[in-house]
């Protein structure tokens, strides 16, 4: 299993350590800002890749962690791409409900959380639908 993981801002790069540093899975990072694999480095399971369609294409779980704003645009991406229907697609993005997910990437298993602020000092908490 490759866990991906777009958008390597606050909440995708606390993500990404929490998961890093205690699992054998490799993880396949994106962020359209490629100066942002510097801060994760360190970490030798992860892969920073070049486009969306490397993340999506190496992913069995898929976190989207983007700013609501920008999600109907990285879903058209994804889309274009052809997301496997057996991938899990988990979404950090406040507001946005499943539906909007399924409306454009079809019937595939999305999971909606809502991790809040305290998580990027592993003190969070997160809400899971």
């Amino acid at each position: 299993m490759t866990i991906g993981i777009i958008g390597a801002g606050n909440m995708g790069g606390t993500i990404l350590k929490a998961i890093a540093g205690k699992t054998e899975y490799p993880v396949a990072m994106y962020d359209r800002d490629p100066g942002r694999a510097n801060a994760y480095k360190e970490f030798d399971r992860v892969q920073f890749v070049s486009s969306v369609a490397c993340c999506v294409q190496e992913a069995d779980l898929l976190f989207i962690c983007v700013k609501p704003m920008h999600i109907d645009t990285l879903m058209k991406e994804i889309n274009d791409i052809g997301l496997s229907s057996d991938t899990i697609v988990v979404s950090i993005a406040a507001g946005v409900k499943v539906a909007r997910f399924t409306e454009i990437l079809g019937q595939v298993p999305v999971v909606r959380t809502m991790p809040n602020l305290p998580a990027m000092v592993g003190e969070g908490f997160t809400g899971i639908y």
